[in-house]
Order: structure tokens, then C-alpha cells, then sequence
């Protein structure tokens, strides 16, 4: 397995990211969030550190158009939206039950603003 295939990357578009609704479809379709996906910040945080990175050394998330993150929305969505990221970065940056079936080891991740 070489360095690319050790990396599990996922590409979001903020130009399709301008409001909430926006934001929340963009990762469902993008991270391949089930039907069971609540649309809200509490259920973009919990499925995000649902994502199976097992088989993976490093996570990136990259935000392509980021300068478009939310600009339909208010300041306490874009905030809630940082927050969230912030905190996924720190979970997959540490070790995590690394003995039960969904635990994992720590990875590297990198969450991309351009």
C-alpha cells in the first residue's frame, strides 16, 4: 500500500455549501451519510466520527471555495461548523478503544481550507 492509498480523502465544495441545508447535503453526499442522517449539527458530529478509517493512516478533509463556507448563513452556524471540525480533528488524533471493533488507532488528519 503506498502513501496515496494509505490516505482516505474527502473532497467538499463550499460553493454548494452556502447555507445550512446546503452544508448538511454536501456532506451527506460527499461522506455517503445513510438515510438514518439528521441534517443538524449534532448529526454531521456523530456521523463524522463514525467514518471507517481502519484500514487508513491519515484523513483529510479538504473544503475547496472555502471562502463560500456558510456566507448565506448566520455566524453561530459557521461557528458550530468550525467547532465541529475542530473537535473531529482532535477525535481521529487520538487513540480510541483501539481494543474494541470500532475503536482506532491514531491518525494523522488534516482538514484543508482553500
Amino acid at each position: 500500500m503506498n502513501k496515496r492509498e494509505k490516505t482516505l480523502i474527502y473532497n467538499l465544495n463550499a460553493e454548494k455549501m452556502k447555507t445550512k441545508d446546503e452544508c448538511m447535503e454536501q456532506f451527506a453526499s460527499v461522506f455517503g451519510f445513510d438515510e438514518s442522517f439528521g441534517f443538524n449539527w449534532d448529526a454531521l458530529h456523530d456521523s463524522l466520527k463514525d467514518i471507517d478509517v481502519k484500514d487508513f493512516e491519515e484523513l483529510k478533509i479538504i473544503i475547496d471555495n472555502s471562502n463560500e463556507i456558510l456566507a448565506e448563513s448566520d455566524k453561530q452556524d459557521f461557528d458550530n461548523l468550525i467547532s465541529i471540525l475542530n473537535d473531529i480533528k482532535k477525535f481521529y488524533s487520538n487513540d480510541f478503544d483501539i481494543d474494541k471493533p470500532w475503536g482506532h488507532r491514531k491518525k494523522i488528519i488534516e482538514i484543508l481550507y482553500r
